[in-house]
Order: C-alpha cells, then structure tokens, then sequence
C-alpha cells in the first residue's frame, strides 16, 4: 500500500475530490436518536400546542418511506418518555390506515401494536419491523414499521392520525414510492492501528451459569475477539469460572492466560494484567496494563425501569454523579498509590447504562465541566439502528438504545463502535465469525465491540482500509462542516484536522 505523499499534496487531492462528489436525493433513515438525517424532510402535519389531555401533545409529523417500510419523525410540545410515564396521563395512540381500510395501531404508552381496532391481539415488534428510538426522555423520536402485514403496498398513500391523548385536525396521507435502499453491511474485522478492543455484554440474569446459554454466549465472545470484556448482569457469576471459560474460548487465538476483576454483578476480564478500580455504586473500573497504551474501562449497569423523574431515576442520576466523582479522585491521584502512576490515561464508560428515564446520568458525563468525554453512537453490524436491547418475546417494550458507550473526548480515537446480532448475519457472515444464527438470544442486549487507538484514524470510509478512497469521504465531510471531519475532537472542523488526516494517512493508519 502507497502512502508516500505530503501533508500539501495530499489536501490538494483531497479538495479535487470534493468537489467532484455527486449529489444525493437525501439520506436514508437511521433509526438511531439522531435527527440530522430529517433535515429537509417536509413537515407533513402540524398539531397545535396545548390541546392535548396530558402530557403527550403532537406538534409535528413528518414521513419517509423505503419500499413498505414508513419510517416517522414525531414531535411533541414537552420532555417525556414515550414508552412510560404518569398512569394519570393518558395514552398517545398512533392509527396508521391502508387504502383497504385495514389499520395498524401503535399505542405508545400502552407498549403494544395491534392490527384493525383488535387490541387484545397483540402483534409483536418484529412482526412490523418496529424500531423507535430515542429510547431516553425527549421532544422527538424517530420510528419505523412496515406496513405490508396490513396489505399496503409501494405506489398506495395511508393516512394516519393520533388518538386518546391528542390528535391532528384531520388526518395526513402520505404516498410510499421511496425504493429500498441497500442495507450496511459491515464487517467486524479489527480497524488498522487499533491499540485495544474491547467488548460489552450484559448476560441477562448470570447467562454463564446457564448450560444452555453459555455456548452461544461463549461463541459471541469468541467471535469478539476482543482485548478486553465488560459483562453485566452476572450476579451470581464465579471469577475462577469465567478465567476457565475465556482460557478455554480463547478469543485472540494465541493460548493467553486471561485476567478477570469484579465488583458485585461487573465483571472486567483481559488477557492483559488488571488492577481493579472502585467507581462507586453500580460503576466499576479497571485499569488495563497494555505496556504504553494502557486505559481505565469502567463498566456500569445503574438502577432499572422507571421513567424521568421517578425514584429508579434519581438513583441513576446519583450513581452517576457518584462515579463521576471517583474519576474526579482517580485524576487526582487519590485512590491508592498503585494507581496513582496512570492517572491521566483514556478512559472508557461501557455497559447497561439503563438510560430509560432522563438523559441527566449521561449528561453529566458529557458537561462541559464533567472529565471531558465524548458520546460514540453505536450501530449495528448490519444497518445503520442504534438499538441493543430487545425483549424476549418481542412484546411490551419495543427495542431501545440501553448500552452505551462514551471516552475520553482529547487522547482516545474509536475506530469503529458497533453493535453485533447473529440474527442479521447471512449464512457467510456467520460462518466467518463461528456464530450460529440464534447466539444472540442467549441474551436480551447486543455485544458492543469497540476498537480504539490513541491517536486520530484516516479510515473514513468504514471499509477497514486506509487508502486513495479515503481523500473523497474525508474532503466530503470536510466540505459539509460535518463533525465526522472532526478528527482531534475539539469540537470544530478546520485546518488542523486536516493535518491530522494526513499524518495518520502517511502511516498507513
């Protein structure tokens, strides 16, 4: 691979390619708590403020389609969570009409889907596709179902409207003539230059200890490959069983003797030494000793369920403070002298976040006066959703955006952030990785895999390569002002990512 050009040359190619980059009609929809890719979608229906009875008040609908698939984003006048809140506030009600009369019901607060008025039928979230996210408490949320269960076809306009807690004057219609885009299909290989990986899951209810689970689980951890794993959820888990299971497993192929820490339910595990960090209730860390690359990972699961402001959500908004307070003293070098020589290394926060309720316990970790760390969106292998959580029988709560992953914002670099789920895999994919298509109902959460490296990455791309591809996505993202081009993480996007790009380029990374 050729790499041998300057810093100048290469900004000259790179600005050649801008602006040679066709023009797109709009990008498809990502289900994934972000709503930049609405932007220039038309409001298809207004609702005015105030009329509604409660707290779920319709301000705003717009629409896009792919093929029979509508994909939705709502506004609403106040900060709720759509799927849970105050029973003294009444349910919103979404009814979705085919040309044939047919209907497809989705009661938010209600947690259910029901087709033709029949609400004690209720229809799965896989059955209808349904993705909705934010997951946390908002004003907007974008959604998806496909409406082919109920007979609608590409080329037909539906109407739909609100009912119960709010509706619209009169109901909007929108045509579905969208086609089908193709779907993201990433491979999970490790990014050039990454200094570590690592892996998060929670095991749903010690999913080790169970005989039946465990060899899915084991074969996702395989298949991770990673450097280091967060578990949650292993409350009744064994520190010397887990050391056998990964020497056993042997995830990096090289017969390495693995390490694993705890506290309570968290359990930390690398083939690199540890030394266990205590991050307060419900958070724990550990310092990875990877010679000159080393990092703190903290892993967490805060208090379940609830909604923004009810007690399950203060205690959350309390374990966060409390850990973030623990960082506080680790920076300082106050807690214990063992730790006191890698103070000011990266650190990662992965796990369950439990983010149901208010988005304060990850608000505060992002502040401005917080440890300067920086939220990384994770996405599925395969499509651009956001979501890592789902229920077992695809009932109650629709799929939800629970693991998150955030890092230090100034001195570590993702390379990729990414959600795996053996049922999206093709029979290659799967075979490639070791998994069979059921591995990930071992468990209600997806894995999170994360490769990270310690300085700024010219792969821009995805497609795991660093090479001439790479000037045009860079110089386009450039171009736009867009903050993927923000590859020293300040915040803006300007001449000194540029060198940034080139320097990693050069070296191939």
């Amino acid at each position: 691979m050729r790499h041998a050009l300057t810093p100048s040359v290469l900004i000259a190619l790179a600005l050649a390619f801008a602006g040679a980059r066709p023009s797109l009609a709009g990008p498809p929809i990502d289900i994934d708590g972000v709503f930049g890719d609405w932007d220039g979608v038309a409001v298809l229906a207004t609702d005015a403020a105030g009329d509604s009875s409660g707290e779920l008040d319709v301000l705003a609908l717009r629409a896009r389609s792919e093929g029979t698939v509508l994909s939705l984003k709502l506004d609403l006048r106040n900060p709720v969570n759509l799927s849970n809140g105050s029973t003294v506030n009444a349910t919103l009600k979404l009814v979705v009409t085919a040309p044939s009369g047919r209907t497809l019901t989705v009661d938010f607060r209600g947690r259910k889907a029901y087709y033709d008025g029949q609400s004690s039928s209720v229809v799965p979230w896989p059955n209808i596709g349904f993705e909705c996210l934010p997951t946390a408490s908002s004003t907007s949320w974008e959604m998806r179902m496909d409406l082919s269960p109920i007979g609608v076809q590409v080329g037909q306009t539906v109407s739909m409207n609100f009912s119960t807690a709010d509706s619209l004057a009169s109901a909007a219609s929108y045509t579905l003539v969208d086609p089908v885009s193709d779907v993201t299909r990433r491979v999970i290989d490790r990014r050039p230059c990454t200094d570590l990986r690592v892996a998060s899951l929670n095991t749903e209810q010690t999913g080790f200890n169970d005989a039946t689970r465990r060899p899915k689980l084991l074969r996702i951890v395989d298949a991770a490959n990673a450097d280091v794993y967060c578990f949650q959820e292993e409350y009744s888990g064994n520190t010397a069983n887990l050391i056998s299971h990964l020497n056993s497993t042997d995830p990096l192929e090289n017969g390495a003797s693995w390490n694993v820490v705890r506290q309570t339910e968290l359990f930390i595990a690398s083939h690199y030494p540890l030394i266990a960090v205590a991050m307060g209730d419900q958070h724990f860390g550990a310092v990875v000793l990877n010679p000159g690359r080393e990092m703190l990972i903290i892993t967490n699961h805060p208090k379940c369920c609830g909604y923004q402001g009810t007690s399950e959500d203060v205690k959350r908004i309390t374990q966060a403070t409390d850990a973030i307070n623990n960082l506080a003293l680790f920076r300082a070098g106050q807690k214990g002298a063992n730790l006191v020589a890698y103070k000011d290394v990266p650190v990662v926060v992965v796990g369950d976040w439990n983010l149901v309720g208010s988005t304060t316990p990850l608000d505060l970790w992002l502040a401005p006066n917080a440890p300067d760390m920086k939220r990384e969106l994770v996405v599925n292998q395969i499509g651009d959703e956001a979501s890592t959580w789902k229920s077992g029988d695809g009932l109650d709560f629709w799929p939800g955006a629970l693991d998150l992953f955030i890092h230090s914002r100034a001195t570590l670099f993702p390379r990729q952030v990414v959600g795996l789920h053996t049922s999206e895999l093709n029979a290659g994919e799967l075979a490639a990785l070791g998994l069979q298509a059921g591995d990930s109902d071992a468990t209600d959460h997806r894995m999170i895999i994360a490769d990270l490296g310690l300085f700024p990455s010219a792969e821009m791309n995805g497609d795991g390569f660093v090479n001439g591809d790479d000037y045009d996505a860079f110089a386009s993202y450039f171009e736009s002002g867009d903050l993927a081009a923000d590859l020293n993480q300040d915040g803006f996007v300007n001449g000194d990512d540029y060198d940034s790009f080139a320097s990693a380029f050069e070296v191939g990374c």
